[in-house]
Order: structure tokens, then sequence, then C-alpha cells
């Protein structure tokens, strides 16, 4: 099992030498996985989706050059605010904890909640398949996929021959 943030992860449960057959399980914020869905679902089947329990939420850091020139005089202005963003997600996710306990199925609750809350996925591919889903995945430039590429090259280091 390969980590993932603080509380993510790449893990191959199973795979299969003969019919060269591999699953993964992956525990990944929701937004990072509509952004490699394609890649997936090109490349494989995912075989099941879930929220995370409990409900957890990343939200990417803001640093320095993301804020406008002049906007303050503080050197610690970013981490100021990413701890009160920090906070407050932290916040939501507990309301969403206790509606989660409220219904039949908390995965319902799943298109209401912040994008980077972390979700479990199931993801079964042929061995071949995982080089494409390496090359794809390592060209998207969205924030948090990087991360998720090195995970998942550790992850598949041992079935992915370069």
């Amino acid at each position: 099992m390969t980590e993932y943030f603080k509380k993510g992860y790449v893990k191959i449960t199973s795979s299969d030498d003969t019919s060269q057959m591999v699953v993964i399980e992956m525990c990944i914020p929701c937004v990072i996985f509509q952004t490699i869905s394609p890649v997936l679902f090109a490349n494989g089947k995912v075989t099941s989706i879930s929220i995370k329990d409990p409900i957890s939420v990343w939200i990417p850091n803001l640093c320095m050059d993301r804020f406008k020139s002049g906007i303050s005089n503080d050197e610690f202005i970013d981490k100021k605010i990413n701890k009160v963003i920090s906070e407050k997600v932290d916040d939501i996710g507990k309301l969403f904890a206790g509606v989660a306990s409220l219904v039949v199925d908390k995965n319902d609750i799943l298109p209401i909640l912040p994008l980077g809350t972390y979700i479990n996925v199931e993801f079964v591919s042929k061995y071949q398949d995982l080089k494409f889903v390496l090359h794809s995945v390592s060209n998207i430039k969205s924030s948090g996929v990087s991360e998720l590429y090195s995970s998942m090259k550790d992850e598949f280091s041992s079935i992915v021959i370069d």
C-alpha cells in the first residue's frame, strides 16, 4: 500500500499472473477521481465507489505565489488562510457525517459532499493497461494528480515494467 496525502492510498488488493488481471483499491478525493476517471474507464473497470468512513475532506493549500502582489505584508498569510479553511472544512465534514448517519445509505449524499471528500474506488485492469494509466495520469496537470501519479507508480512497480 502506498500512501496518498494524509488519508488516502493506492493498494493492489489482488493480482493474477495467469489472467494478467489486477484489482486496485484507491482512497482518493472525489475531485481527483473525477479528473482521472476517463483514464480509468478507458483502461479497465471501476467496480465500486463508496464514501470513506469516517468522512474526511482534502483541500489543496494555497501558497504565496497564488496571491495577488501587495495583498498583505504578512509573510505567513498563506498559512493563516489555509488553517482557517482547513478548520471550516473539518466542520463541514462533521456536518455531513451527521447527515450520513440519518440516511439509509450514506453513499446517497455523495453528490452533495464537497469535491475533496475522500472516496474508496475499486478498479480492475489488465497488467498491460496499467502502463497506459500511468502515462495518462502523468500528463494531467491538476492539483493533487501528480501526487496520485507518484503513489500509483510506486504501487504498480511490481507489475508495470518500463
